[in-house]
């Protein structure tokens, strides 16, 4: 939908158990200024990093399996970039990858 956040971080996100799964909320949504290719590569890369943060952060990332390695790239911004390029390729991937 060309949307995006533009603040995306743990305390801009609420997870609350529903039923067997999780219902999350995120927070703080201002109507920013029209979106750019940049501003949805922003949320691309911060929900990157929360994966990161909520998997241990650098103290656990060494010993993380090759399939969350594939995703955080080494938090390395052009690599996120370019494996996915738009947040519909990063929820393909994250909706079909095998664990």
């Amino acid at each position: 939908h060309r949307e995006y956040h533009g603040e995306l971080h743990s305390a801009n996100i609420i997870v609350r158990r529903f039923g067997l799964g999780f219902d999350l909320k995120l927070m703080d949504m201002f109507q920013w200024a029209s979106p750019k290719a940049w501003n949805r590569q922003d949320d691309i890369c911060d929900l990157v990093r929360l994966l990161y943060d909520a998997l241990g952060g650098a103290r656990h990332y060494p010993n993380q399996p090759d399939a969350i390695k594939a995703i955080c790239r080494g938090l390395k911004r052009s690599l996120i970039l370019d494996r996915f390029p738009t947040m519909a390729h990063l929820r393909n991937h994250l909706e079909t990858m095998e664990w």
